[in-house]
């Protein structure tokens, strides 16, 4: 979503931070910093992977920069209060395009003010002993955003806004890592679903967290753009010493309007509300085939727990569009997407794309429709509509491709 698409960066930091712009309006003309200098942009670029045709672009707004006063003074500003904390505090995300530059640069100020975290997002990585080759891969997100994201979309140029620019600090600030085909952070369980292991057998089930409203259906509502509450109902929970009662969440990612009661001498919570997980994000990039993500997983688990020892993590959690329900019944049974989605226990959160194609399916290398593309517009025209959803792969025994016989609706 973007931020005040309207307003001038420069007004912007005015209003928001008068002081810090005082004090950098006293001296705004001076030579911009080594950030913005042309052979600093180029290592950079080169450093994250950026495209040719992008960093031909972060160069050309670098130098617009460097020759506006007040750009410079905003530039300076923003990068002091975003790589240097104990200047201050800024909110990324409400940072708005930049419209003092023209359409086709305006996405690539923040783009240059990432690359001139670099050093920062390094010195982060060299004290937790990461790789660099994995500073790298985490780095090149922000040329896949910028050159597919929803700025572009949009807009029909590259480039990101303040809320891609917050996304991705995650990333700089050492908090997410490309390990392989995903992305990965430590995250903490939301709440919307409750998980059950049986120690005796393996089975792992899910309930719903009390309070959550559902569609008939057993979607959120919200579901496909579905508000209306009509036949809707409201999931509860309760406990004694001695059970569990609840609506279960089939595996399949449905909430069941029904109770179920799962006895604590023989079932043990592995997931609630405040459990640490492994979030993952799925990447615009190469395919989902069933080696790649296995791979990318395994690194993962072993990732963490070299670099971060002292954290646990009880699974792997994901909500995406790619988690939508309703892909079962629309691709076919060997895609690489409904295979990966059989490797996790799905559940009902966030909204969807309702009656619109999902932004993110594209057409194949040589312009033709692919078969997804073929299969989700035939949905669209049978009267479907496409959701989000959410799904989580617990860590103990982790084995791609074995792991889902564990799940059970109780």
């Amino acid at each position: 979503m973007t931020k005040n698409p309207a307003t001038h960066v420069t007004q912007y930091l005015m209003q928001t931070h008068p002081n810090e712009w005082e004090k950098r309006n006293v001296s705004r003309s001076s030579v911009g910093r080594d950030y913005l200098s042309e052979s600093y942009i180029i290592a950079a670029a080169s450093f994250v992977g950026l495209s040719q045709s992008n960093t031909k672009q972060a160069l050309k707004c670098a130098e617009k920069i460097r020759q506006n006063d007040d750009l410079l003074a905003a530039a300076n500003i923003i990068h002091d209060l975003t790589f240097a904390p104990e200047s201050g505090s800024l909110e990324v995300s409400n940072l708005p395009i930049p419209t003092e530059l023209s359409v086709d640069l305006s996405g690539f100020f923040y783009v240059v003010l990432l690359l001139a975290g670099l050093p920062r997002l390094k010195a982060i990585h060299s004290r937790l002993h990461v790789n660099l080759s994995i500073t790298r891969e985490s780095a090149h997100e922000l040329d896949r955003r910028a050159s597919r994201g929803a700025f572009s979309r949009e807009h029909g140029v590259p480039g990101i806004d303040g809320y891609n620019f917050s996304w991705l600090m995650m990333i700089w600030n050492g908090e997410l890592f490309q390990i392989g085909r995903f992305l990965f952070s430590l995250w903490i369980h939301p709440g919307i679903v409750r998980v059950f292991e049986s120690p005796s057998s393996g089975t792992i089930t899910a309930i719903s967290e009390g309070e959550l409203v559902y569609l008939r259906s057993g979607l959120n509502v919200g579901s496909g753009g579905i508000t209306d509450k009509e036949g809707s109902w409201t999931a509860f929970v309760r406990e004694t010493e001695t059970e569990v009662i609840g609506n279960p969440i089939s595996l399949d990612g449905f909430a069941h309007n029904r109770e179920i009661v799962l006895k604590k001498s023989k079932w043990v919570e592995r997931i609630s509300k405040g459990t640490q997980i492994l979030d993952f994000h799925i990447p615009d990039g190469s395919s989902l085939d069933s080696e790649t993500c296995a791979q990318s997983f395994s690194k993962a688990i072993r990732f963490f727990k070299r670099h971060f020892p002292d954290q646990s993590f009880a699974a792997f959690e994901c909500g995406s569009w790619l988690m939508d329900p309703v892909f079962s019944d629309i691709l076919p049974t060997d895609s690489n997407l409904a295979q990966f989605q059989r490797e996790f226990y799905l559940f009902p959160c966030f909204t969807g794309y309702g009656d619109r194609m999902p932004a993110e399916v594209r057409r194949g290398k040589d312009g033709r429709q692919t078969t997804m593309e073929i299969r989700f517009i035939e949905y669209l025209n049978s009267g479907g509509r496409f959701n989000s959803g959410g799904g989580f792969l617990p860590v103990d025994d982790f084995r791609w491709g074995k792991t889902s016989s564990r799940y059970a609706l109780i």
